[in-house]
């Protein structure tokens, strides 16, 4: 992995691997759910500015999530990573129990992304090198109500510009504006 740094915060530090055009999200410290969200939302900026497919997602030097964080995961955030074009995550598992099991509840009926779990870095990078899985969702489907998604996250002030960002990505697929078209027949 050739890693070139975007951003770092007490919690979190996001870089993009230059090589396999991914991003890697190093977690660390004590994750609250308060913690957890601005971090979610500063990787899906990313994730919406650079169009990437894929994350390593490591949680080595996370040691301990509050139980909040994995209801919030699984229905708040994890579902519209997808919709942002976010097709796989290796997820590297903490040494803390406790924040493994609250991975497990906020994976555990996640239909998209596909989501793998590993133990270390190295075996995660390697699958997710390889990761060619194609739902049927995502060859060519429009995404359903984008324009709903766009508009609730527009209403809150710390996600407004994520909402600007997928507008504007799913304009240039012209998924976006033909949904709205639909909509409005």
């Amino acid at each position: 992995m050739s890693l070139q740094l975007l951003t770092e915060t007490s919690a979190i530090s996001i870089y993009l691997d230059v090589d396999n055009q991914w991003l890697y999200a190093d977690w660390h410290g004590h994750l609250t759910l308060a913690r957890a969200q601005k971090c979610c939302t500063t990787l899906a900026y990313y994730v919406l500015q650079g169009q990437y497919t894929k994350i390593i997602n490591d949680n080595t030097n996370v040691l301990s999530m509050s139980a909040e964080v994995s209801s919030w995961l699984a229905n708040e955030y994890l579902p519209y990573v997808a919709v942002g074009g976010i097709k796989f995550i290796a997820w590297v598992n903490s040494p803390s129990m406790s924040a493994q099991c609250y991975t497990d509840i906020a994976l555990g009926n996640l239909a998209s992304p596909v989501v793998v779990r590993f133990t270390d870095t190295a075996t995660a990078c390697s699958w997710l090198q390889g990761a060619q899985f194609h739902s049927p969702n995502s060859i060519g489907a429009p995404v359903q109500n984008t324009h709903q998604l766009v508009e609730l996250l527009q209403e809150h002030r710390t996600t407004a510009p994520l909402a600007e960002a997928l507008k504007a990505r799913l304009m240039s697929g012209s998924v976006y504006g033909q949904n709205r078209r639909n909509d409005r027949q």
